[in-house]
């Protein structure tokens, strides 16, 4: 049973290698079957070849056996460096110089009848009917380099410790992204919401009161205020005077009331008698 590390590298591996096939087959010839022409079916390839197949002519090519064709899943399958090399030295572009070199420019492939498309793959690979022979001019050079083609495994191997870090940084990137995303659009909702609010609110808002505005009194000149202050003297001392006048008639009125003398009273009484 292998270890967790060599399942992360492995996992990793085989990523790098689904990217690799990822860019291969968005190059237009990949794009077809290498053998029907069939285009955005094929998912399959044969490695030791180098081509691009759709799912019927992977059959095909597995009862040819495994001495001339080695079929795998692009999708499915966990994919080997020499395979990834493999395929970038060759292509269905490259691999149809080699294997279809002498196919008449009129020849129509079979479409319908898979026993008629059998019969053209092993004329093609098994009985090599339309290879091209060594008088030939030579083949076109691979589009990449022995360079590249060694570039499909890692420079390095990945230790437990790297494997380790790179997944948790991936990890963190993915909910950090996902973390923007939903505040961008809480912060749309916000300003959508704060949008609608405003309109709302500019539609609802009274109009404002038109209120007099009045002029505050002139201040009184200070000569005014000192004849002022004057004038309220004048009138205290007045009353003063008039009230100590009062207090006399009140006395006056005081002696009018009295009481008359114990002579006038003596007499009132003798006259009772």
């Amino acid at each position: 049973m292998a270890t967790r590390a060599a399942r992360e590298k492995n996992s990793h591996l085989n990523e790098h290698h689904k990217k690799i096939l990822a860019d291969l087959m968005g190059e237009e010839a990949n794009m077809h079957c290498a053998d029907c022409r069939r285009k955005g079916q094929a998912t399959w390839a044969s490695w030791n070849l180098g081509t691009f197949i759709c799912i019927r002519c992977s059959g095909i090519h597995r009862c040819l056996g495994v001495h001339i064709s080695k079929v795998r899943s692009i999708r499915m399958d966990m994919w080997q460096p020499e395979w990834i090399a493999s395929m970038q030295e060759w292509g269905n572009e490259r691999a149809a110089d080699q294997w279809e070199y002498h196919l008449p420019d009129d020849f129509s492939r079979p479409a319908g009848s898979d026993q008629a498309m059998d019969q053209f793959i092993r004329n093609k690979y098994e009985r090599k009917k339309w290879i091209r022979k060594a008088s030939d001019p030579k083949i076109r050079e691979p589009k990449f380099s022995p360079k590249a083609a060694a570039e499909a495994a890692p420079a390095k191997e990945l230790t437990h410790a790297e494997i380790r870090a790179q997944m948790l940084a991936e990890e963190k990137e993915k909910k950090a992204r996902k973390k923007a995303k939903k505040k961008a659009k809480k912060a749309a909702k916000a300003a959508a919401e704060a949008a609608a609010n405003g309109e709302e609110a500019s539609a609802v808002s009274p109009e404002p009161s038109e209120t007099p505005i009045t002029s505050p009194e002139p201040e009184p000149e200070p000569e005014e205020k000192e004849k002022a202050a004057a004038a309220e003297g004048s009138g205290g001392e007045e009353g003063e005077e008039s009230g100590s006048e009062t207090e006399d008639d009140d006395d006056d009125n005081d002696d009018d009331n009295r009481p008359a003398s114990r002579a006038g009273s003596t007499l009132d009484s003798a006259l009772w008698d």
